[in-house]
Order: C-alpha cells, then sequence, then structure tokens
C-alpha cells in the first residue's frame, strides 16, 4: 500500500508540474573556479525530511569505485523515492549491464527496480528546453552547442571519421525531440560550415576546444548557451525535487555532480520550509 501512495505522489508531481517558482543556484562559471572534486555528495535535512543528492561523475565503468560507491548510499539510505538526471535511460537484465549501457543513472534505475523502490526522470521535455533556447538564440547556434556539448568526451577520443558516422544518429535525436532543422541544417556539410563559420577553423577532434562549449567557462556564446540550458533544467529539476520532498520523507536523487553542486543554495532554502 505504501508503494502505491508514493507511486501516486509521483504521478500526481507530473502531471501538475509547473516551472513559475524561481529558485537560487550558484552560477556555473563559479565552477571553473571551484577544487571540488566529485563524486559530490551531500544530505538535506529538516524535520523528518531527508533529501541525499549523490552528484556523480559520468561513467560507465563497471568496475569504477563509484558505482559501488553509489550502490553502498542507496543500501544504507533506503529511499522511498529515486529521482534521476537523464534521458533515454534504460534498464537491463543485469547490474552491470545497466551501468556499462546507460551508465550510473542505468545502475540506479536497476537498483531501484531490484528494491522495489518507486523512481522518477528529473528531466524537462527536449522540446520545452529547445523552445526556451530559440527565443534568444539561433537554431545553428543551438545546434553547435547542443552536438558539441553533450558530446565533449566523444569528440575528444575519437576522429574525425567516428564523428561522421554518429551525427546521423544526434540528427536524429533532434527530430525525435521536436527540434525543428531545415534539411539544409540536417547535413553533415552544414554542421561542417557553421562549426567552421564560428570558430575560424576547420572541425578537427585534435583542435577542438571544450572549454568553448562547457557551463564553466565564459568564452564564447556556445558556453552561454550549455549555461541557460542548464540554467532551465536545474530550475525544472529543482521545482520536482520540491514537489516530491512535499509527500516523500526520504528521497535520493542522483545527479552530474556540477547540478549538485549548484544546486546547494536552492535545496537548503528548500528544506528550510519544514
Amino acid at each position: 500500500m505504501k508503494a502505491f501512495k508514493i507511486n501516486m505522489v509521483l504521478a500526481v508531481v507530473i502531471v501538475f508540474f509547473s516551472c513559475q517558482t524561481s529558485y537560487p543556484t550558484l552560477p556555473y562559471a563559479a565552477l571553473a573556479q571551484s577544487n571540488i572534486r566529485l563524486p559530490y555528495i551531500k544530505k538535506y535535512e529538516a524535520k523528518g525530511k531527508e533529501v541525499l543528492v549523490y552528484g556523480s561523475y559520468h561513467t560507465n565503468d563497471t568496475a569504477d569505485a563509484q558505482m559501488d560507491d553509489i550502490e553502498k548510499h542507496l543500501d544504507h539510505f533506503k529511499p522511498q523515492v529515486i529521482l534521476y538526471e537523464g534521458d533515454y535511460i534504460g534498464v537491463e537484465p543485469t547490474r552491470n549491464a545497466s551501468a556499462s549501457t546507460y551508465f550510473e543513472m542505468g545502475l540506479v534505475r536497476w537498483w531501484a527496480q531490484q528494491h522495489g523502490v518507486p523512481e522518477l526522470n528529473l528531466e524537462p521535455s527536449a522540446k520545452q528546453r529547445f523552445r526556451f533556447l530559440q527565443k534568444k538564440y539561433s537554431s545553428d547556434a543551438i545546434m553547435l552547442a547542443t552536438i558539441l556539448g553533450q558530446n565533449i568526451l566523444y569528440i575528444k577520443q575519437h576522429s574525425k571519421q567516428d564523428f561522421e558516422k554518429l551525427f546521423p544518429s544526434l540528427i536524429s535525436d533532434f527530430e525525435k525531440e521536436g527540434f525543428e532543422l531545415t534539411e539544409k541544417q540536417k547535413q553533415l556539410s552544414h554542421f561542417y560550415e557553421a562549426y567552421e563559420s564560428f570558430f575560424k577553423i576547420p572541425f578537427d577532434p585534435a583542435t577542438f576546444d571544450y572549454e568553448a562549449v562547457e557551463p564553466k567557462f565564459n568564452k564564447t556564446l556556445l558556453n552561454k548557451i550549455s549555461q541557460e540550458s542548464a540554467t532551465f533544467r536545474d530550475q525544472f529539476m529543482l521545482k520536482r525535487i520540491d514537489s516530491t520532498v512535499k509527500h516523500v520523507n526520504k528521497v535520493y536523487v542522483q545527479v552530474g555532480g556540477r547540478h549538485a553542486i549548484v544546486w546547494q543554495p536552492a535545496l537548503e532554502k528548500m528544506m528550510a520550509k519544514y
């Protein structure tokens, strides 16, 4: 009966969710000067309410010590609800298959299913996020910021030929997420033209400057787009956490470490209400 009630609470959170409240967060640019090492783990408590935020570094190495640490925190905390970051996170039959395919978020979803704990994706829809960004930025700039920002590690660790093989799936993701591109913009040649127009050099993983895209830097317009995209997501995710905490006493949150760090003032203010 308790699990049923919590599932009903999550349904209410999804249906009646709105993003009007503004939550105080740290600026992403402050992370460049921060010496905080990941994972960043912090528990927020107030009058019987507990929120454990596990801010991870993203890995799909099943032998990584962080994977065991996540499971230990889940076992000890015994959450009533698990909230996680990331779209398209599935669950495979085994622990290692879930973790290797869907990284630490997949591990958390696998753990939740093994223990019968309700879980919920924190993310706003990509369509909402793109609509927000398109009020201020061109579709080419958003495309560059999204493709480069979401694939920093892949680009740095792979060849130009590998990226070209990946590109059709990136365009397919845009189409699934409701981000409208012209037929010309869907072409790899157009991406290369847009990249060279912005960076003044041809696309090459060896010369790609990830600091021009990362939210924690302030070097280019793409940093600004990444920051505003992250902030939009933060406000949505914090509202969803707030809505859940109103009804549930023990909430576990699995997110990337930079979110966990910049969320600190918001979560402290959130819990101060109780």
